[in-house]
């Protein structure tokens, strides 16, 4: 997209005034050339924080799932520490060392593998 203005040499630093820009305008032997350089922004915009908060719900929501999930798989260990190793070799996809078959997986693994915190 192409916009096309003009606006007098003296006014170009106010035209400018509200957007973070470094402006030089250079007048030469029949020539004169405006250059534009990005400065640094302080405050995030409107859209930026926006977009912020929805992702920043999206995780808080996921890391919740996640820990959840976690206290579910624990708290199942703790009453069943026999499974510990089945159930790591499910969650990681392991094969059992003795056997060379892929473990069948507990389904609280399945659970957790597929980001459900049911137990």
């Amino acid at each position: 997209m192409t916009h096309v203005g003009r606006v007098p040499q003296r006014d170009i630093q106010s035209f400018f005034s509200d957007a973070s820009l470094t402006i030089t305008l250079l007048d030469g032997e029949g020539w004169r050339e405006l250059t534009i350089y990005p400065g640094t922004s302080s405050r995030a915009t409107r859209e930026q924080r926006e977009r912020f908060e929805r992702r920043m719900a999206s995780w808080s929501g996921e890391v919740a799932e996640y820990f959840t999930a976690l206290h579910h798989l624990y708290s199942y260990l703790n009453r069943h520490p026999k499974r510990a190793k089945h159930v790591f070799e499910a969650l990681l996809g392991e094969k059992d060392a003795l056997e060379g078959e892929w473990v069948s997986p507990d389904p609280l693994a399945v659970a957790l593998r597929d980001e459900k915190t049911t137990a």
